[in-house]
């Protein structure tokens, strides 16, 4: 990965950046304004904490205490601090992580590359637990029937409510709803015998991808909780019930850790179709090959990868977008903008799994945070390992 220079403001609104990022260059100014606002009372805090994360990845940073640049522009002034930060970048080769418009316009008059730095949107779940006796769980219907939305629900906001009155096995502990923007109405599932949900999180998402008046669905989440098998499953069910014409796949095809086998033999479709084996797994319908092969020959699914997507329209299919991690907003945009008349896109991945490219500019992140809420999307992100208990060792790493 290039260097990167990163300004004050990105590091106290974004600590985590100094974990997530190769090759920093911390420079004397930053330090030093750094070190001014430790006493401050309103942001002193976000500035010891950077500091303690300083220090905590000292080894894997270099800092740069040179303050005096002889090679300046004509009209700067060589003491302003977002001169030195641009300066510092350009006389190592860097590129500058900034989220201050000026310093990225001054990089970009002298040659060096910027951008800003998006924050990891997932605070946003799209699902709440909440726990209130029987009297409590009352007044929130009838404030919410009379429009008192106390709890600031969104809309497609999915809620899990446990009356604490009563004891766990208890029929009525636990509910499982989903607030339309009006009132709660309860989970439309699919059969169990098509697909159960192994927790709550995923009978929401289940409850997503089962709505057919919620074209965008965001289904994210950590390693093996199911994101891609649900969406998948879901998807050969509804393609049966006639809800689809066809099935899209969609991928990025980014090699793990930049970790490529270099030239795969064989035709477009042969080299795509192997890209789309993870989610081509989840198809064959009871262990039957010929139902993929089938469905393959009938052209009932369709797959391709983000870079031959310009130009195309996509009717009346529900297409999945799998690692949707690895897009930037402008990838995400040219994915969800292929979505014709009767289609559903929808996006499974997991940010932290992202490659290192897509972690400054990830469109996902910055696609729930703006859209939550909207009725036309649905989000959910699974945050349990259902895979096996081994799989789990190796998630915590």
């Amino acid at each position: 990965m290039s260097k990167v220079v990163l300004d004050t403001n990105v590091l106290l609104d974004s600590p985590e950046i100094l974990e997530e990022l190769d090759n920093i260059i911390l420079c004397s100014s930053v330090l030093e304004e750094l070190d001014g606002l430790k006493k401050s009372q309103d942001i002193g805090f976000k500035a010891r904490e950077v500091n303690r994360k300083i220090e905590k990845n000292k080894k894997q940073i270099k800092f740069v205490l040179k303050d005096v640049y002889t090679d300046v522009p004509m009209g700067w002034d060589a003491d302003k601090r977002d001169n030195k930060i641009v300066l510092c970048a350009k006389e190592n080769n860097a590129k500058i992580i900034s989220n201050d418009i000026n310093v990225r316009i001054k990089a970009e008059s002298v040659g060096v590359f910027s951008h800003g730095w998006y924050k990891n949107y997932e605070e946003y779940k799209g699902y709440i637990c909440l726990k209130l006796n029987t009297e409590g769980i009352t007044k929130l219907y009838s404030d919410l029937e009379s429009g008192l939305n106390n709890f600031n629900l969104l809309i497609n906001q999915y809620v899990e409510i446990i009356n604490i009155d009563l004891k766990e096995n208890d029929s009525g502990y636990r509910s499982e709803v989903r607030f339309n923007g009006n009132e709660l109405v309860p989970l439309k599932l699919p059969p169990s015998k098509v697909i159960k949900g192994w927790n709550v999180q995923q009978r929401f998402a289940l409850d997503l991808l089962n709505n057919n008046d919620i074209p965008i669905k965001v289904i994210n989440g950590t390693y093996g909780s199911g994101k891609s098998m649900l969406a998948v499953k879901m998807g050969v069910h509804l393609l049966e019930k006639g809800n689809y014409a066809s099935l899209t796949f969609w991928r990025t095809p980014v090699p793990a850790d930049g970790l490529d086998i270099g030239f795969l033999p064989g035709s477009k479709a042969e080299k795509i179709e192997g890209y789309m084996k993870p989610l081509l797994q989840y198809v064959e319908k009871d262990n039957n090959q010929f139902y993929l092969e089938n469905l393959l020959r009938e052209e009932k699914i369709n797959m391709d990868v983000v870079s031959f997507l310009k130009g195309i329209n996509v009717d009346d299919s529900y297409i999945v977008f799998d690692e949707c991690e690895d897009l930037n907003v402008k990838l995400l945009k040219l994915a969800g903008t292929r979505m014709g008349k009767g289609s559903c896109i929808v996006f499974t991945g997991d940010y932290k799994q992202a490659e290192s490219q897509f972690k400054n500019n990830n469109g996902i992140n910055l696609f729930i945070e703006k859209a939550k809420g909207n009725p036309l999307v649905g989000i959910v992100i699974l945050d349990e390992d259902v895979r096996s208990e081994a799989s789990k060792v190796f998630a915590e790493l």
